[in-house]
């Protein structure tokens, strides 16, 4: 019986279960607790009742988008990884509201965390205004479209083995790869029989020096996101390929 190695930890990382936003990649929630996925999708086909048969005549009329289900787990066992949580949570609600409100058009989207010392004012500058531009340019816009990922990266080594793909191709190869979802319901609980512990200094959605430090966080936080698959007409009438979709390397469906 052989050993099996350990994967290295750059691909254990590229293939863990992770929701993006697709107008801004910058924004993404990765669980480091694999959770449980339920995936489930409707045939509908439409009865025909002839007269004196044993039987109906099915038609096919459509198949339905696939819903996603999303339980997963939030654990923090230190102050950066409860501040890590607390963005991700405030992450998800921000990905089921749209970009409504006057305070949205006028709101300066700067994330702290990627300015570094080096930068100049001006440097910091531009980037908020380029953040504020986007965010005036979507107002009106509904929640975000997000790309699902789980258990699935480009594979360009394998694409040879593939019946039909060249060798130079990439294949993305796995089980859910870049699906365009969105939130259709998210569901959580603040439990009362577990520690909470405080949030540390700065991250990715405040500024460093800001007064929510120490804020509580549960060190487990059960969540429960339903997800919806949508795709454009041109997506669906262009893109689709039942072949490359039945072999699993056919990305975004």
């Amino acid at each position: 019986m052989g050993i099996e190695r350990p994967l290295p930890s750059t691909m254990t990382q590229s293939f863990k279960v992770r929701l993006e936003s697709s107008s801004d990649p910058s924004d993404r929630v990765i669980f480091d607790v694999s959770p449980e996925i339920s995936e489930s999708v409707s045939v509908n086909y439409q009865g025909l009742n002839p007269v004196h048969t044993p039987g109906n005549i099915w038609v096919y009329q459509n198949t339905e988008s696939r819903n996603f289900g999303v339980t997963a787990r939030l654990v923090a066992r230190t102050t950066k990884e409860a501040r890590r949580n607390l963005e991700y949570f405030n992450l998800l609600r921000g990905w089921c509201q749209p970009y409504f409100g006057l305070g949205t058009a006028n709101s300066q989207k700067i994330l702290s965390s990627q300015f570094s010392l080096q930068q100049t004012t001006s440097q910091i500058s531009n980037n908020t205004s380029g953040g504020q531009q986007r965010l005036r340019n979507l107002l009106g816009s509904p929640p975000d479209v997000l790309y699902f990922y789980a258990y699935s990266d480009v594979a360009s080594d394998k694409a040879s083995s593939v019946p039909g793909v060249s060798s130079s191709s990439s294949a993305h190869l796995g089980n859910i790869y870049r699906i365009p979802v969105v939130i259709k319901s998210f569901e959580h609980t603040y439990p009362s029989d577990i520690d909470y512990i405080p949030t540390a200094a700065g991250g990715a959605g405040f500024n460093k020096n800001d007064e929510r430090t120490g804020v509580p966080f549960p060190v487990m936080m059960n969540l429960t996101i339903s997800l919806l698959e949508v795709h454009s007409p041109v997506a669906l009438s262009q893109t689709f390929d039942l072949y490359s979709y039945k072999l699993g390397i056919l990305s975004e469906f």
